[in-house]
This record gives C-alpha cells, sequence and structure tokens, in this order.
C-alpha cells in the first residue's frame, strides 16, 4: 500500500480514491455484521482522501521509510523526492479533494 506514495500526483491521488473505496467498503461490512468500524473506514467520518490524514500518514510511515531506503539505495532518490510534492499536495489541501473518476490513459 505504499507504492502509490511515489508516483505522480495525479495517478496517487486514483489510488487514494480506490484505497478509500476499499476501506469504506470494509467499513460497511463491519456495520453490517455489527462490529466497531475500524480507524479511516467509516463513510460517516472523513477517510484516506482527507488531506489531513495523508499529511500524517507521509509524515510517520512514508517520509522516514523512504529517507531510510534511501539511504541504503541512493538512486532511489526521485522516489523520495515525488512523495514529498505529494506530501506538499495533502499539507496543501487538508480536506478531502474532488476525485474525478480516471481513464485509462490516465494511469
Amino acid at each position: 500500500d505504499l507504492g502509490h506514495t511515489t508516483i505522480p500526483l495525479r495517478q496517487h491521488i486514483v489510488w487514494v480514491s480506490w484505497l478509500q473505496e476499499e476501506f469504506f467498503a470494509q467499513g460497511d461490512l463491519e456495520k453490517t455484521n455489527r462490529l466497531k468500524v475500524s480507524p479511516l473506514m467509516d463513510r460517516c467520518k472523513t477517510g484516506p482522501c482527507n488531506g489531513a490524514n495523508q499529511a500524517i500518514f507521509f509524515n510517520v510511515i512514508v517520509i522516514p521509510m523512504l529517507e531510510l531506503w534511501c539511504k541504503a539505495f541512493p538512486t532511489c532518490e526521485v522516489l523520495l523526492e515525488q512523495a514529498k510534492l505529494n506530501l506538499k499536495f495533502w499539507e496543501e489541501n487538508p480536506g478531502a479533494p474532488v476525485i474525478p473518476s480516471p481513464t485509462p490513459n490516465q494511469l
């Protein structure tokens, strides 16, 4: 689930929207089965497409992992730089962005 964090922004946003739909589908099943809904999986609350949630994910998981990865594999620096650009988008857009349905050539 981390690979999408290093791809160009438009594609990354599409992947996050797919991830959010997967999370919400799980939350729907949890509700149907009268289980406690897992974090980020409740359609009535903010999900992965929320910029604040993504910024936390990037700052706590993604960026530190990629920084260590690039120390071991310096030629992967381009991945870290793209992740930082994606993080900047989420930090500047703390609400959920409008996510258009992608066409196959956008992926």
